[in-house]
This record gives structure tokens, C-alpha cells and sequence, in this order.
């Protein structure tokens, strides 16, 4: 048995700290402030790195963040209204909120909701290319070592070599 205090990582906590995590405008960092009944933030942070199922559920935590925070940012902007104590004050305030909402929904869960462009190569382990049917017979006709050939001067080429 390992010295050092035992872990407070309970599935049960897992799941509060997550369904707080959904629910709110914030990071994790200021949940863990504001939340007495949490542990501090690099016990969290630890946790994160360390237990894939917790990570996944961080992970799906910020998704649905993602979704309270766009909806969040759409109902101030009906909300808001032009009126003639504030004027063009509480419409511009509006829109730096909804703006600030988007941004934060970019980074909060940029694999759904981010700006990037994912563009694959078939390098990816989890997403190769695929061939159609027509041309995975064509290539599985060529013998093996003219496929190898094919192959290195295509590497070389993607990476910039002038081939052989």
C-alpha cells in the first residue's frame, strides 16, 4: 500500500462534479473555489490525468457546458432591448456577452463546437483513409513489393523528399 492520504475520488463525486461542471458559466477551477464540498483544483486536475473515465466524463461535461452556454448566449440576445434609459449600451453589453459565450464555447468543447478544421490524411491511427471497393481491389491485385515501393515514394513525397 502506497503512503499518503487516501484518495477522496469517489464515482459518486465524479458524477456531482461533472453535472456541476455541465451546469455551469465557469471552469473547473472555479467550481473547485466556490465549492466548499469539492477538493481543490490540482486534486481534480490529478484525477483528470490519471483516471481515463473521469476524463471521458470531463470531457462530456464540457460538451453539454458547451450547449447551456450557446443557449445561454442566444436568450440574452432576445432578451435584450433598446431602451431609451440605456440606449445602444445594453444592446452592445448584450452582444459582448453572447460574444464571450461563443468564444468560451470554442474552447470549452473545440472538437464539436471549435473553429478548427480537422483535416485527415490517413495518418491518423484512429482515421485512415479508405479506399473505394474499386480501388481497394486494384491495389489488393499489386504485388506486395510494388506496393511497398509505392508507398515510400509517397511518404517521401509528403515529407518533402525528392524520392529515388
Amino acid at each position: 500500500m502506497g503512503a499518503g492520504r487516501p484518495s477522496l475520488y469517489t464515482p459518486e463525486l465524479a458524477e456531482e462534479i461533472c453535472t456541476a461542471l455541465a451546469a455551469s458559466e465557469g471552469g473547473l477551477e472555479r467550481l473547485c473555489v466556490e465549492r466548499d464540498d469539492f477538493p481543490h483544483r490540482d486534486t481534480v486536475w490529478h484525477w483528470k490525468a490519471t483516471k481515463p473515465e473521469f476524463s471521458e466524463m470531463i470531457t462530456r461535461a464540457k460538451e453539454r457546458q458547451a450547449e447551456h452556454l450557446v443557449y445561454g448566449g442566444l436568450k440574452i440576445l432576445q432578451d435584450c432591448e433598446y431602451t431609451e434609459s440605456y440606449g445602444s449600451a445594453a444592446v452592445n453589453r448584450a452582444k459582448g456577452e453572447a460574444d464571450y459565450r461563443l468564444k468560451m464555447v470554442t474552447k470549452t468543447a473545440p472538437r464539436t463546437m471549435g473553429d478548427r478544421v480537422a483535416v485527415d490524411h490517413g495518418k491518423q491511427p484512429d482515421n485512415p483513409l479508405t479506399a473505394s471497393p474499386a480501388q481497394q481491389a486494384i491495389y489488393d491485385a499489386l504485388p506486395a513489393d510494388l506496393v511497398k515501393q509505392i508507398e515510400k515514394a509517397l511518404d517521401e513525397k509528403m515529407m518533402g523528399g525528392e524520392g529515388e
